[in-house]
Formats: C-alpha cells, structure tokens, sequence
C-alpha cells in the first residue's frame, strides 16, 4: 500500500439502548399475542393483560436494564419508545391467530 492509503479499522459497533427496548417491546408484543392464544384469553381480559404487561416492561427497562433520560435521550422515551410497535404487533398477531385458529 502507498503511505497514506491506509484503512481505518473502525470499531465494533454497539445496539443503541433504543434499539434494545424497541425490539424488546416488538418481541414482547408477538409473545403476548400468541400466549394469550395458547390461554384462550380474549376480549377485554386480553387487553387488559396487554396493558398489565407493557407496564411491566416499562419496569423492566427502567430498573432491570437500567435505561434512562441519558441512555435513551428524552425525558419520557422509557415509557412511549415502541408503544406503537408493541401494540400494532400484538394486535395483529392476535388477530392473525385468532383468524386461522377460531374457538
């Protein structure tokens, strides 16, 4: 190689903390859904029990992964990074379920 033209060995990249809790929070939702499929909960009980767990995660990040303001960068990101996800996934893979495996 010519003086120079070297390459830059660019370091390993990390998952942002973000990254963590959204795909958490996605799985979350897929494994609740079909859960509640196995238990043949539905109705309000289930949405309950979806809401009963997004809390639990909200724990789960703020005190067992340790995420915070700094970490996630915003002030309330604990709480509303991947509610959205989480919902729209447990909806349609219970809806999904539900379809092709009535009871």
């Amino acid at each position: 190689m010519k003086p120079g033209t070297e390459q830059k060995i660019k370091p390993p990249r990390t998952v942002r903390p973000s990254s963590v809790v959204y795909w958490f929070r996605f799985a979350l939702g897929a494994a609740l859904a079909a859960l509640l499929m196995v238990l043949r909960l539905k109705g309000t009980l289930g949405v309950a029990l979806m809401v009963a767990v997004y809390i639990v995660s909200y724990l789960m990040v703020r005190y067992g992964l340790k995420y915070g303001e700094v970490e996630l960068k915003g002030r309330h990101k604990v709480a509303t990074l991947g509610i959205g996800t989480y919902i729209f996934t447990w909806a349609v893979v219970w809806i999904l379920l539900y379809t092709l495996y009535p009871y």
